[in-house]
């Protein structure tokens, strides 16, 4: 009952934590068939939490690591959102003889023909944009639920990519869900009956193979931080719409993709030179004491978005000074408690989530007991409100930023876009000056 009380708030949590969320390719899931989701993992519980929210019609069990499983409440808590705990070698030999029960847990929820199950195929979190080799346990997984349930040919396994801008910060531009086309179990059941360890190899070579062509991928981990960097530059360019926050639009991702795979088939000469150029051009951007959103975004700095900011600040300031705290909240939880930066945006979103809820119920009950309609109108408006607030700080930085480079002299602005042009031509596939 929790797991389908918590899909709106988790979804609506999702929409104020990314400024964007795009859910694409959807259209791909067969009907008729019990679903495996394999998915990578760059994050602690985002990846999982991300399509459970978002597939309404779907309803997914998720296998999470055991060792969270620490206490009754934990477990009964887990256990009420479709949790299902497998346990790793380092937990003891106890522990995995316990993994048996989650397979038979997954078999049955797929034999029913109502329920799916997730699984991280990558088998460990890590925050980085690469996919990590794929484990056999989906595949696994899926031959198993077939020998368990008759003979059951009507599985499909469903590459299931999570790609985030940057998973660990607040407000950054995209969370990205996308899904791959379906792989059939029945095509590899003639394999299977006849050398099972073979089928299997090769089941996980055509996962990983699928999700391969879904995952941001950045080959050189020394090269990470440069390339993000060089894909926030490129995302400046062209500001997307801020609403729907919801969207079905690919171009976000391929985008993201191009130029990872771009950089993947640099040689030596020209990484050190894109190198190069993004060096020059942060220490020109730090000399004239702008940003690149500014320099990109120039034209931001206009009348219309000085008297969207006129008329919204009363609105904002209200909604700043009554939400800000538990977006506040989150933040120094995240800080203070989490040692991994894989886990510190699960931990935020779920303080946000929680926190904010109680803090809403308890403003809709008080004005409900006052029975002022105005204070009540407020209190249910309340998420509205503190929404609007995130947003109108965001475009008071858009417009502070592009203020600051549209008042720069004339030469400086040019000779940084020229710099920035060659920054970007060098990388990004068809960029266009």
């Amino acid at each position: 009952m929790i797991y389908y009380f918590l899909k709106l708030p988790i979804r609506l949590t999702f929409m104020l934590f990314f400024r964007k969320v795009y859910i694409t390719n959807k259209k791909k899931l067969p009907k008729g068939y019990s679903l495996i989701f394999a998915s990578n993992h760059p994050t602690a519980f985002l990846d999982p939490i991300f399509p459970a929210a978002f597939l309404r019609r779907f309803t997914l069990d998720f296998l999470l690591r055991g060792d969270v499983f620490t206490s009754k409440f934990v477990i009964t808590l887990l256990r009420s959102v479709h949790t299902i705990p497998i346990f790793r070698f380092r937990d003891g030999f106890e522990n995995m003889r316990r993994n048996q029960e989650a397979f038979d847990h997954c078999y049955r929820a797929l034999g029913s023909g109502k329920r799916h199950v997730l699984v991280l195929a990558e088998g460990f979190v890590l925050h980085a944009k690469r996919l990590k080799p794929i484990q056999k346990g989906v595949a696994r997984l899926a031959f198993g639920a077939y020998e368990a349930n008759n003979k059951m040919e009507n599985i499909a396994i469903i590459p299931t990519a999570v790609n985030y801008t940057d998973g660990s910060k607040f407000r950054s531009d995209a969370a990205m869900l996308d899904f791959g086309d379906p792989i059939y179990l029945k095509d590899y059941i003639s394999e299977y009956e006849q050398n099972d360890r073979k089928a299997v190899k090769m089941l996980t070579e055509e996962i990983a193979k699928r999700l391969r062509k879904k995952v941001v991928h950045i080959e050189d981990q020394e090269l990470e931080p440069t390339v993000n960097r060089v894909m926030d530059i490129n995302r400046n360019s062209k500001l997307v719409p801020s609403f729907p926050i919801l969207s079905n639009d690919k171009s976000a991702l391929q985008r993201e993709m191009k130029l990872a795979d771009q950089v993947n088939n640099m040689d030596e000469e020209e990484v050190a030179q894109m190198k190069e150029h993004l060096a020059t051009y942060e220490n020109m951007l730090t000399e004239a004491k702008v940003t690149d959103l500014g320099i990109a975004q120039t034209k931001c700095f206009n009348f219309f978005n000085l008297l969207f900011l006129i008329i919204g600040f009363l609105p904002f300031l209200i909604g700043q000074i009554t939400t800000y705290p538990i977006i506040w909240l989150g933040k120094y939880a995240a800080g203070k408690l989490v040692k991994q930066i894989e886990f510190y945006s699960s931990l935020m979103v779920g303080v946000m989530l929680v926190s904010f809820t109680l803090y809403w119920l308890i403003w809709v009950l008080v004005t409900a007991i006052i029975g002022n309609w105005w204070w009540i109108a407020f209190a249910l408006l309340l998420p509205v409100i503190g929404y609007f607030a995130v947003f109108y700080q965001e475009r008071f930085v858009l417009w502070n930023e592009a203020r600051k480079a549209a008042n720069l002299k004339s030469d400086i602005r040019r000779k940084l876009q020229q710099q920035r042009d060659l920054l970007l031509s060098s990388v990004v596939p068809g960029y266009v000056f």
